[in-house]
């Protein structure tokens, strides 16, 4: 408070002097009053000119004066509210200046102090207006105004009422002396997000006014993005309020460029807002969807321009509009008759502006009532309540009765205009009605406590196709749920084939690749590494596939890796078929003659049960690798390796038998004898072979038992999938099948040597030969069937 008070006053020492010297000038934009409360008022009547002075007449301006007037009429003329008690007016017109808005503010404080309204009468001129205390002010419009403005009357414990300023700024305990009958931006910033949200843009732009309105408005709705982390704001550029022209043109260069933001988001009002589409429709940027806070679309008759061909499709937000049916009768039946009685300057510039004469060239009696547009804004029926709002207040005091009072112990303050003017903002905080915009209450900041607004679109009027027209589209309302209602009625911007924009930072990510955030709402797509996918459009993350799988070419599907195995189709599958079905045939052919010759002295003498056998050995031997041709299992890989060793035994064992035999037959010597006795006989030979295949055959199930033969997979990463038969799955199998081996050499070699030992005899070695073949037959089966 302290430092309040200390800058209050260095500011009075800067400004006193062009106070005094300004005193006529502010009597030229002023309309006043005089009553026993009076009430001040701050609007702007015309819009900000070059050099600060006034420009050209804002006609909604002069609606906001004239809404006051005739709520304080209507107060006046109520018997039930403030009897006996007549409110006047001392309303100024600030021309869309914060600097002009703060001297015309100290100017009433100075009223309202007793020692400068002393002062001040005694430098009164015959034309001026005596100066009257102001018990509290209604406005400022504009929220950088009410900053400043609300600053110098807290030091001062005057209540500030404003109808439209929305700063969050104003939210505080700096500013506890001011009220608002309007939303403050922290919902409208709600009411964007949930639009943008509504839509699914996820990126778009900002551009405001450099003051308390455009900057706590994009900060309001930089803590929604924050907060949702559902859509980003790709950049925010704020236009100062002074020389702003080079600013303005590079900024909208700047969104010209960023062809993929489709959404901007405006927070401007004024002159500013206008310079802002003129520049926009200057530099072609007419396929953008603008949002525009409530300043600009309460403000549409000044910016509906059909020049500004950019604004198809455009959405706005405004508080929510509440038609007041009297005020709207009483604009209806304005003449120009009767503004002329009513000593408003202003209304004289508005005649001429609309009949585009002279004053005098204008009828007395033309009526403003095809003009209601120009003149009312949707923020009339809040500033009727702002009014309102003060004289319940002022109600209240006057009929306190203690010890029903508001002040400490329950005391009434005196109704002298001192004591009115310091209780009216303890009273204000405490005052609930009805008024026209539904339940007017205040919370500890002096915001009100509801919020809604209304959500239009920019259309082009059906008859009158160059002019727009603002329709309702939608609502927010802050004690709803869902708060958002959107309908479907909005048409969008032609330039875009009439749907909804897109706002975005990239593409979407396809199938195949993933998204790399490089800030929460951009990605770069970077194509997933081989041997993962992504399956959907905007994947955050690439899936591996199986061992057993591979990725596609472009990267969206999993395939089963090629199998590697001998099979029909392949080079060497063919050739061991060629092989083996050559072996097959002869062997078949050989069972042909076996069977035809069957009978003869020659079969007989060649040991027909031992050549059956070898027969049938060589013929399986053929056949074991045509299966495994097949695709593998571990039963076939069982009856191929077990199988093929024990008829290759088989055949050696029969070999040696038959070898054996003729050895007996054709020799006389001691070796021939011993081993005449084991095969002489077809019975012995049979028991011989059986013993010699039992010892192999013991050792097969001994192997298949430890560690029998198995499919083996054999997976080179994201290449193939060999599929082969090993023949042992442990170091017990592998000992047996080196036994299984050691023991088939062993008889080859025994069989070698009874064949070399009787090598000097002609019909042995006729014989020796014979088998010979058969044993070099059996080889190349074994070899065939071993792949």
């Amino acid at each position: 408070m302290l430092r309040l008070r200390i800058a209050s006053l260095l500011f009075i020492l800067s400004v006193i002097v062009p106070i005094h010297q300004t005193d006529t000038k502010f009597n030229q934009n002023r309309i006043f009053k005089p009553a026993d409360v009076t009430l001040g008022g701050l609007f702007d009547v015309h819009f900000n000119g070059p050099n600060d002075n006034c420009g050209g007449l804002f006609a909604m301006g002069l609606g906001h004066v004239e809404a006051m007037l005739f709520a304080i009429e209507r107060i006046n003329n109520d018997s039930n509210i403030l009897p006996n008690v007549t409110i006047g007016y001392d309303i100024r017109d600030y021309c869309e200046n914060a600097g002009i808005a703060m001297r015309m503010a100290y100017d009433l404080v100075q009223n309202t102090d007793a020692f400068s309204r002393a002062d001040k009468n005694r430098t009164l001129d015959e034309h001026s207006s005596p100066p009257q205390p102001v018990n509290a002010l209604i406005g400022p419009y504009d929220s950088e105004s009410a900053v400043l403005v609300g600053s110098l009357l807290q030091v001062h414990g005057i209540a500030a009422i404003s109808p439209s300023a929305t700063s969050h700024e104003l939210s505080s305990k700096m500013y506890q002396d001011f009220f608002r009958t309007i939303p403050c931006d922290t919902w409208q910033a709600k009411v964007m997000a949930d639009i943008i949200e509504y839509f699914k843009w996820t990126y778009v732009a900002a551009f405001a006014i450099d003051d308390s309105y455009g900057r706590q408005g994009i900060w309001a709705v930089k803590k929604e993005v924050y907060r949702r982390r559902t859509f980003c704001i790709a950049f925010s550029e704020f236009i100062p309020r002074l020389s702003y022209q080079e600013k303005l043109v590079q900024i909208v260069f700047k969104l010209k460029k960023q062809r993929n933001i489709g959404v901007v988001l405006v927070w401007l009002s004024g002159g500013y807002a206008r310079a802002f589409l003129h520049e926009t429709n200057k530099q072609g940027v007419r396929d953008r969807t603008w949002i525009f806070s409530d300043a600009m679309t309460a403000e549409e008759r000044v910016h509906l321009d059909p020049r500004f061909a950019g604004l198809d499709g455009s959405l706005g937000i405004q508080p929510q509009d509440f038609r007041h049916l009297p005020f709207d009768e009483h604009l209806k039946h304005l003449t120009r008759n009767a503004t002329l009685r009513a000593n408003s300057p202003w209304w004289d510039e508005f005649w001429i502006q609309i009949c585009n004469k002279t004053l005098s060239a204008c009828k007395d009696t033309i009526s403003s009532h095809r003009f209601i547009k120009k003149i009312r804004s949707s923020f009339v029926p809040y500033l009727l309540d702002a009014v309102y709002a003060v004289a319940h207040a002022l109600d209240n005091i006057y009929k306190c009765v203690e010890p029903n009072g508001l002040l400490p112990e329950g005391k009434c303050p005196g109704v002298t205009p001192d004591n009115v003017t310091k209780s009216l903002p303890i009273y204000l905080k405490n005052v609930s009605f009805q008024g026209a915009t539904g339940r007017v209450q205040f919370n500890h900041f002096g915001d009100r406590i509801v919020a809604s607004y209304d959500i239009v679109n920019f259309q082009r009027n059906n008859r009158r196709k160059k002019k727009y027209e603002k329709v309702l589209v939608g609502s927010w309302m802050k004690d709803k749920n869902p708060q958002l209602a959107l309908e479907s009625n909005v048409v969008w911007n032609t330039l875009i084939n009439q749907r909804a924009p897109r706002s975005i930072c990239a593409e979407d990510c396809s199938p195949g690749t993933r998204q790399s955030l490089t800030t929460p709402c951009c990605w770069k797509c970077i194509r997933c590494p081989l041997g993962s996918i992504s399956t959907s459009h905007n994947s955050r993350n690439c899936t591996e596939c199986s061992q057993t799988q591979q990725s596609n070419e472009k990267r969206s599907r999993c395939v089963d890796l090629p199998i590697l195995s001998m099979h029909m189709n392949s080079v060497t599958g063919v050739i061991v078929a060629l092989l083996s079905s050559v072996g097959l045939v002869l062997a078949l052919l050989t069972w042909g003659i076996l069977a035809k010759y069957f009978n003869t002295p020659v079969v007989k003498a060649a040991n027909r049960e031992m050549s059956l056998i070898l027969l049938a050995g060589i013929t399986y031997l053929f056949v074991i690798p045509l299966l495994n041709l097949s695709d593998s299992t571990d039963t076939i890989c069982c009856f191929s390796h077990c199988g093929r060793i024990t008829i290759w035994i088989m055949c050696v064992s029969a070999l040696l038998v038959k070898t054996m035999h003729i050895v007996s037959a054709f020799r006389g010597n001691t070796v021939a004898r011993n081993v005449k006795p084991l095969v002489s006989k077809a019975s012995t030979q049979r028991a011989l072979l059986a013993i010699l295949t039992a010892v192999q055959t013991g050792l097969t199930v001994a192997w298949l038992v430890s560690g029998p033969p198995y499919k083996k997979i054999t997976i080179t990463h994201l290449q193939h999938i060999s599929a082969m038969c090993k023949p042992y799955s442990n170091l017990a199998g592998k000992n047996i099948l080196l036994a299984n081996i050691t023991y088939g050499v062993l008889l080859w070699l025994v069989c070698a040597y009874y064949a070399f030992r009787p090598r000097q005899n002609t019909v042995f070695v006729s014989r020796a030969q014979v088998a010979d073949y058969t044993f070099t037959t059996a080889k190349y089966s074994g070899a065939v069937s071993n792949r």
